[in-house]
């Protein structure tokens, strides 16, 4: 919060909270709130709950009253599913990357997306061409499911949901599937990302194969939105 407010409106944050204590997580959000936050963030799955578990929904409707979008992001949330795995090149997939797939699927087919509309969900850091997948599974799966009646589509297409891209995806399907509106750019630092691309900005820019408005809505517009820059 200092950081940020000594720049000038350049850089903004997001806050982590305890999540796995729904009450201090919820008065956290305020504090964070106060001190400039523009989102939060959790990971895929908190230690032994899903996200779409109903003891999360007060946590879901503090973010709509503070106007926060919740990011799900890259990391090793459940110590139950990281300890499965022996190597790092599994853990980083199968515990770190795959459980904010998982968070997304909970979260839709957990009716939260049903039970808050005006919430703002981010899906970050871990690349994004296993949308088209799991949308399908969602589709196919609709009728057997009764918290959510929506194509899960309409949560990207009606602004409720965003997905981060990597500047080697394919991201001409990914609109085909979703549109411009719903793609921004995510890479926290100093780590390096995914895909190991040190300047991520400049390898979407010399994208020949991207529009510059497509490129502006990724890199500007887009993130705006989602965060009310």
């Amino acid at each position: 919060g200092d950081v940020s407010a000594r720049s000038n409106n350049r850089i903004k944050f997001a806050a982590v909270v305890p999540l796995r204590d729904v009450t201090e997580s919820v008065r956290e959000m305020r504090r964070a709130r106060g001190l400039g936050a523009v989102a939060v963030m959790t990971l895929g799955i908190v230690w032994d709950k899903e996200l779409g578990h109903r003891s999360f929904f007060p946590f879901y409707e503090e973010a709509c009253r503070l106007d926060l979008p919740v990011c799900v992001h890259f990391g090793w949330g459940a110590p139950g599913l990281t300890n499965i795995f022996q190597t790092l090149g599994s853990s980083v997939f199968s515990a770190g990357q795959l459980p904010v797939i998982m968070g997304f699927h909970s979260i839709v087919t957990g009716g939260v997306m049903e039970e808050f509309p005006s919430l703002r969900v981010a899906l970050l850091e871990v690349g994004a061409e296993w949308l088209p997948f799991a949308l399908r599974q969602l589709e196919r799966a609709r009728p057997k499911f009764v918290n959510f009646k929506k194509d899960p589509r309409d949560y990207f297409r009606e602004g409720h949901c965003y997905i981060a891209v990597e500047a080697d995806e394919d991201v001409n399907n990914l609109v085909s599937w979703l549109g411009e509106d719903q793609l921004i750019l995510a890479s926290d630092y100093p780590h390096g990302d995914p895909s190991h691309e040190e300047d991520m900005v400049g390898k979407l820019e010399s994208r020949a194969d991207l529009s510059s408005r497509l490129r502006g809505k990724i890199l500007s517009h887009n993130p705006t939105k989602l965060y009310w820059l």
